[in-house]
């Protein structure tokens, strides 16, 4: 069965999609106060203060639902709520119907269109992607497609453009791919993450990653 990899953590993806229909192998806590604008300032385009209060209410939740899978916070937990966000609303530019309609009610996005989840996520992604002298942050996603199967290209054209999503066609029987996908993941986190997916299989559609 075709399948597709987001790299966040298995019990975490566990949690978020517990009664989604999508096949997902899984592998800052975004706590924004509205308004939040673009990065140009000619626009000055704001986000939606109900979708930050959206994605505050799942970045909660996720915390809450993991701490009891952790006996109530005994042990630490340290999750990007973000980045989770991004990594699944990414799958979710590909999916419809009822597949869609379980991964924006997990996100707590169920009243939003795919385009105001889209815009919404490039304009905090722009803002976190701000310059600060006092903070490094680094962000960074993409995309890696299996060469045998044809992806239509407003997926791919909203990866790029909403997500700075960098997309790589592979060969996924071919032991280098596992390497160069690896490889990208050990440059954007500083040599902090050397391997974050053991195998590829020829069935896996894409590997979403978010670093």
């Amino acid at each position: 069965m075709d399948s597709i990899k987001i790299l966040i953590g298995k019990k975490i993806m566990k949690t978020i999609l517990a009664e989604c229909a999508i096949i997902v192998i899984i592998s800052t806590l975004l706590f924004c106060k509205p308004p939040i604008t673009s990065s140009d300032s000619s626009s000055q385009i704001e986000v939606n203060p109900q979708y930050v209060s959206s994605v505050n209410e799942f970045g909660f939740k996720l915390l809450k639902r993991l701490a009891l899978k952790n006996n109530n916070l005994k042990e630490n937990i340290f999750i990007s709520p973000a980045s989770i966000l991004f990594a699944v609303t990414i799958a979710n530019i590909g999916a419809d119907g009822a597949t869609k309609d379980s991964i924006q009610s997990a996100l707590q996005l169920r009243d939003f269109t795919k385009d105001e989840i889209n815009n919404s996520n490039s304009i905090l992604l722009k803002s976190l992607m701000l310059p600060d002298t006092s903070v490094e942050l680094k962000i960074a996603n993409s995309i890696w497609l299996n060469k045998q199967y044809k992806f239509k290209p407003t997926f791919l054209k909203t990866c790029e453009q909403d997500y700075f999503a960098d997309p790589f066609v592979r060969d996924f029987n071919n032991n280098s791919t596992l390497s160069e996908l690896n490889g990208w993941v050990q440059d954007k986190t500083n040599g902090k993450i050397t391997k974050i997916i053991e195998k590829l299989r020829t069935s896996d559609l894409l590997v979403i990653l978010d670093a």
